[in-house]
C-alpha cells in the first residue's frame, strides 16, 4: 500500500540425508534399544544424526519432527526434547521434515512410581483483585510455581511420581 514492493525467490534444497539415528542424551535409541525411565521425566534433549554423502552429521532440531503412538500426548518429542509425563509405552517415529521417508523409530517406556503424598501450598492470605471480563467474575487463587507469594502450588512426593494427574 505504500508503493514499495520487493520480489524474491526462495530456493528449497534437499538435506540430502538418506538415513537417521536418534539419541536421547548420549544414548542411541531404536526399537531394539528403547529409552526407559522410572517415573516422569521431561525436557530430555533429543539429537538426530543423519547420513549425508557417507558421513554422519548433526541434524538441527528445525529439520526433524516426531510423532508418538501415545494418544494422550504425555509421551512425546516437542521442540527437540523428550517428555515422558505418565506411565506407559509409546513408539516414537522421528522423521526428516524434507523427506518423511527418512525416519527412525524407537520405543519410550516410562515405568511406574507411585505417588505417596500430595501437599498443597498456598499463601496465608490472598487478595482477589483481578476481574475476568470474559468469565464475568473475579479471578480467585490460581496454580503457580514454588516460591510464589500469590498463587498455590502442589508438591508431589516423590517428585517423579507417574500418577500426578490425580488432582
Amino acid at each position: 500500500a505504500d508503493g514499495y514492493s520487493k520480489n524474491f525467490t526462495i530456493h528449497t534444497v534437499s538435506s540430502g540425508i538418506t538415513e537417521i539415528k536418534v539419541f536421547v542424551g548420549d544414548k542411541e535409541v531404536n526399537r531394539e534399544t528403547p529409552f526407559e525411565v522410572t517415573g516422569i521425566a521431561s525436557g530430555m534433549p533429543v539429537a538426530v544424526k543423519g547420513l549425508k554423502a557417507g558421513q554422519w552429521v548433526n541434524v538441527p532440531v528445525q529439520a526433524f519432527d516426531a510423532v508418538s503412538t501415545d494418544s494422550t500426548g504425555m509421551i512425546r518429542i516437542y521442540d527437540g526434547k523428550l517428555d515422558m509425563n505418565a506411565e506407559g509405552r509409546a513408539t516414537i517415529t522421528v522423521f526428516m521434515i524434507d523427506n518423511h521417508d527418512v525416519c527412525a523409530d524407537f520405543d519410550a517406556v516410562c515405568g511406574s512410581v507411585p505417588l505417596t503424598a500430595i501437599d498443597v501450598k498456598a499463601p496465608a492470605s490472598y487478595a482477589i483483585d483481578k476481574w475476568d471480563s470474559q468469565g464475568n467474575c473475579y479471578i480467585g487463587i490460581i496454580h503457580g510455581y514454588e516460591n510464589s507469594t500469590k498463587e498455590y502450588h502442589v508438591v508431589y512426593t516423590p517428585s517423579n511420581a507417574t500418577n500426578q494427574n490425580l488432582i
